[in-house]
């Protein structure tokens, strides 16, 4: 089980009547609960007949979150560009971990209700409390219909596509 929560400044300028740039960041704080698997030594495993016993075990860590977007309205196709960065925990797959992720979305709205969204991403993780730090590489692309209903209810549905690139052993070029 692992809960999350946390505290972030955001801070919003508007350009003009069609670009928006938005900067966000703060700390959060992860917890992790659960059961650990603790090995026992040859013996002990055969007096006892199994090989590792389980405890509850409990951490928690802080990390930072930071974001930045600009968006912008160009011959009604909405354009934006995002890049998020955080330093957080793994759940226990070895410490800490810094995920970074850049997206582009192109947008149009058909009539007054309807709209299509398309956006490229590209995600890379790297887990930084491993001997060898192992980089993960991420493409991703999605599509997303949105229809509204009414005033306060929309009607969406996404098609998502990820490629999780070969990890890779060493520093980031990131």
């Amino acid at each position: 089980q692992t809960m999350s929560e946390g505290i972030v400044i955001l801070v919003t300028k508007q350009f003009g009547r069609r670009t928006v740039v938005n900067l966000s960041g703060g700390p959060s704080r992860i917890e992790n609960n659960g059961q650990q698997g603790i090995a026992l030594p040859t013996l002990l495993a055969n007096l006892l007949a199994r090989p590792s016993l389980l405890r509850n075990a409990s951490t928690a860590v802080i990390g930072w979150l930071g974001s930045a977007s600009l968006s912008s309205n160009i011959h009604d196709i909405g354009l934006s560009l995002n890049y998020d960065r955080s330093v957080t925990d793994t759940g226990g797959l070895g410490g800490a971990s810094l995920t970074q992720k850049s997206s582009v979305s192109v947008s149009r709205e058909f009539r007054q209700r309807t709209s299509l969204t398309a956006t490229a991403s590209y995600r890379h993780l790297q887990f930084l409390g491993i001997l060898n730090p192992i980089n993960l590489d991420q493409y991703g692309l999605t599509a997303t219909f949105t229809r509204k209903l009414t005033r306060s209810v929309d009607f969406s549905t996404s098609f998502i596509y990820a490629k999780l690139m070969q990890a890779q052993a060493g520093p980031s070029a990131l």
